[in-house]
């Protein structure tokens, strides 16, 4: 059996289905789990291979855990977006003024992005494992382009790409939503986080304002950021026939449903070109001063280098050029495309996974050796029932609020999503 761990599920789950129907097709079982559930999955299915999204965070004692037990593969979940330390962060945790913890060492096969990242990734010395680079997994979508083009009333898309913090917590005082966001992620020892909300809120000043402006005879959908679930977007635009909301739609069909698109700090951006979009970028309509700090301390927002983008200034120009755009080949996004996604693929990103995936499988051979964990709580007695021990965790996740954009199995899903709607009610 293959074990295919999910980081979020409204970003990836489309491409780990896909992936996964191509390896039964091979006559391989796979299951797909929850990113939190690495090694209680692992007790249960006792599996052959398990891909993980990265080596770092709460899954750097997974991986500990399961050294040398079963293979272990990095299918990555975030990509690099044509900047080259990014391409560190993501598999190695290593930032410009810092490194955090990574076990990428202690893994089996790293998949990349292209040829290129691998290159890059192989000049540093603390590299041990194959690198094998297939494309991004979650751009095979990449190959589903319709263009499609729209001679009536212009379909806008305006993706949101920051998360609203306040989502969490419902309190009709401010302060009391305030205090809990600070105490959970915490401010005091992260205080470029303010900044971060600074962002977030003027950049929704900004969608506000363009939704007065636009022509009223335009389609505008606004896409919630993947791992968003705030709906309060709907009940702000109930009223306006015009704009709707898209919570549910797979980004492929998203994107070809739009005209133009508009959003910022975002790989959609990549997407627009890919798919033959005009994308407008807000970057140059935030106050500088409002960027003007590093993320982790370590990246700032203005190193999402969006080179395709129009670049407004204003709201006027806005308006203009969503009146005028049309999509303009770039020689230089092409160039980049091929450097960092090896796009236009010669193979798809799931088939070229699936296949490599497949051949080692078939030469990979481990002796199951439970992992025990929790040894000094009452958990470690459920060591005997991994069944019942992998469920009831992840029924404790699921209850979970902030991993509502986890994946879940249909058992969990289908029992218990009205008692965690009716928890969410009484929970303060």
């Amino acid at each position: 059996m293959i074990l295919l761990t999910c980081d979020h599920k409204r970003r990836e789950l489309a491409s780990l289905k896909k992936l996964k129907l191509n390896l039964e097709n091979k006559g391989i079982r796979v299951k797909i789990i929850n990113k939190h559930l690495t090694v209680k999955a692992y007790n249960l299915y006792k599996p052959k291979i398990i891909t993980i999204p990265h080596c770092n965070t709460y899954l750097f004692n997974a991986v500990k855990n399961l050294h040398k037990k079963v293979k272990l593969v990095v299918l990555p979940s975030e990509s690099a977006i044509f900047v080259d330390k990014f391409i560190e962060m993501i598999f190695l945790n290593k930032f410009e003024n810092y490194s955090g913890k990574s076990n990428h060492n202690k893994t089996d096969l790293i998949f990349t992005h292209s040829e290129y990242t691998s290159k890059f990734l192989s000049k540093k010395n603390y590299i041990k494992p194959y690198l094998y680079p297939s494309g991004f997994i979650h751009y095979d979508y990449w190959n589903n382009t319709k263009h499609k083009h729209f001679n009536k009333d212009k379909n806008i898309g305006i993706a949101l790409t920051l998360i609203n913090p306040f989502m969490y917590y419902k309190n009709k005082n401010f302060l009391v939503n305030y205090y809990h966001i600070s105490e959970e992620i915490k401010y005091f020892k992260n205080p470029w986080r303010i900044n971060e909300i600074t962002l977030g809120l003027y950049y929704n000043t900004i969608i506000f304002e363009i939704l007065k402006n636009l022509p009223k005879n335009y389609k505008i959908n606004i896409r919630l950021h993947p791992m968003d679930f705030d709906f309060n977007w709907k009940k702000i635009f109930k009223n306006k026939k015009n704009i709707s909301i898209d919570t549910q739609s797979e980004i492929s069909e998203w994107i070809n449903n739009q005209d133009l698109i508009i959003s910022t700090f975002s790989a959609i951006n990549i997407d627009s070109y890919v798919f033959k979009k005009p994308h407008i970028s807000l970057v140059n309509m935030i106050p500088k001063h409002i960027l003007d700090y590093s993320a982790y301390d370590a990246f700032s927002v203005k190193d999402y280098k969006e080179t395709y983008s129009y670049k407004p200034k204003n709201m006027k120009e806005l308006i203009k050029i969503v009146k005028t755009a049309k999509f303009k080949k770039n020689l230089i996004m092409s160039k980049k495309l091929e450097k960092y996604y090896k796009f236009p693929y010669k193979i798809s990103p799931v088939n070229a996974v699936a296949n490599e995936l497949e051949k080692q499988y078939k030469n990979t051979s481990y002796s199951f050796s439970p992992v025990k964990i929790n040894k000094n709580s009452i958990a470690k007695y459920f060591y005997y029932f991994p069944f019942l021990y992998f469920y009831l965790s992840e029924i404790k996740i699921f209850f979970n609020r902030f991993n509502r954009g986890g994946y879940f199995s249909s058992f969990t899903r289908i029992f218990f999503s009205i008692p965690r709607y009716i928890y969410s009610i009484f929970r303060k």
